[in-house]
Parts: structure tokens; sequence; C-alpha cells
């Protein structure tokens, strides 16, 4: 028996995703990458992705310095994320 992925259910999902206490940034945007799969965004994928970083992060530095930048793209959103980790620990 197949069953039907409900897009709605996932994206919901999705988007009660937020990164644990002690999870690293990498865990966090591999659980945000695995959700996202199942969510049929298509082209819209990353902006999609970026956005749930911004909101999920638990770094307060990081989230502002994400929110900073005019232009995003999802390759900047892992350096900064990642650099800001680094610098912390």
């Amino acid at each position: 028996m197949v069953t039907k992925i409900n897009i709605h259910y996932e994206r919901f999902l999705l988007s009660q995703i937020s990164q644990k206490s002690g999870e690293t940034y990498n865990d966090f945007r591999t659980r945000l990458e695995l959700q996202l799969a199942k969510c049929e965004y298509g082209t819209m994928a990353d902006e999609i992705l970026i956005d749930r970083v911004i909101a999920g992060i638990n770094d307060d530095t990081a989230r502002l310095k994400l929110l900073e930048e005019d232009k995003l793209d999802i390759n900047k959103v892992h350096q900064i994320s990642k650099s800001t980790e680094a610098c912390k620990q």
C-alpha cells in the first residue's frame, strides 16, 4: 500500500522546525533540508530554506547578521551561520 503525502501537513512540520539547544547548525540545516524535500516547493525551495533558517536558528547574533544582508543566497546563509557558530565555540 502506497500512502499519499499530505503536502500541507509536511509544510506545517517544516514550519515548526527550530534549532534545538546544543544542536549544531549543520544538523539543524540537515533536518530542514530533509523535511523541505517532502514539501514540493520546486524552484522556491532555497528561498523557503533561507526563511526557515532565519526563523528557526537559535543564535540571535547569526539571525541579525542574516537579516542585515541585502541579498542572501543559500551559500551565504550557510557561511554566516557556520562562522557565527564557530566564533562562539
